[in-house]
């Protein structure tokens, strides 16, 4: 209600004269191995400020960091490991932002302009992973004669935290382009990286935790 009444208050100038939507879709690369893709959306009530978010999905792009280690709970099995399908990290994301765009220099009909990007990124604070526990084949020691399937939840992941972006934006007509850089402060690993099977943590097969973290990503937008 407060951004509505400022949007009343605005000066003639900025104020547009029909509401205005934008959808994205793109996608980035980040420096601590993974891709997302997002799906956003913003309602500009000013010509140069836009109020909204997206929804992100994200994925390790390396299964090399795959936990495992020895079982000492049960004479039944040797050891255990994360099943293929959770080698990988994966989740979703939230992130309610607001668009600051700057005016655009027009070159034939084709509109350039800047776009930084504030918001804040949610997440779920828990994940649930499978162990495949294996006994070794006492006459093929390198063959596994039993198998066992566990799964477990996995706490205390960084579910807040503040993200930035600037934007490239390049628009004609109803369609715009973008190129951008962005860091944020969530941490992609820290469930992963708290969890533990076995009394092995997961710390050691992750990376270590940074105060941020950046990427470079893309999008194409419709205006209606």
């Amino acid at each position: 209600m407060l951004i509505l009444s400022c949007a009343h208050a605005a000066s003639g100038q900025i104020l547009r004269s029909d509401w205005s939507h934008e959808v994205d879709f793109g996608g980035g690369y980040s420096w601590n191995e993974h891709f997302d893709i997002e799906f956003s959306y913003f309602y500009f009530p000013w010509r140069y400020v836009g109020i909204g978010g997206s929804l992100g999905m994200h994925a390790s792009s390396k299964d090399r960091q795959i936990p495992f280690g020895p079982v000492t709970s049960t004479p039944d099995f040797d050891s255990w490991i994360l099943t293929p399908e959770h080698a990988k990290v994966t989740g979703f994301t939230l992130n309610p932002a607001v668009v600051l765009a700057t005016p655009q220099v027009h070159v034939h009909a084709l509109a350039i302009g800047l776009r930084v990007i504030p918001g804040i990124v949610l997440t779920l604070p828990f994940e649930r992973v499978e162990a495949e526990f294996r006994e070794v084949d006492s006459d093929k020691l390198v063959e596994y004669s039993n198998y066992a399937y566990r799964k477990y939840w996995l706490r205390g992941s960084q579910w807040f935290s503040w993200s930035g972006k600037v934007a490239l934006h390049l628009q004609v007509d109803e369609l715009g382009f973008g190129l951008g850089y962005g860091m944020s402060g969530y941490d992609f690993w820290s469930t992963r990286r708290a969890g533990s099977v076995e009394g092995t943590s997961f710390a050691s097969f992750y990376p270590e935790h940074k105060p941020w973290y950046r990427n470079l990503f893309l999008y194409v937008a419709w205006k209606f």
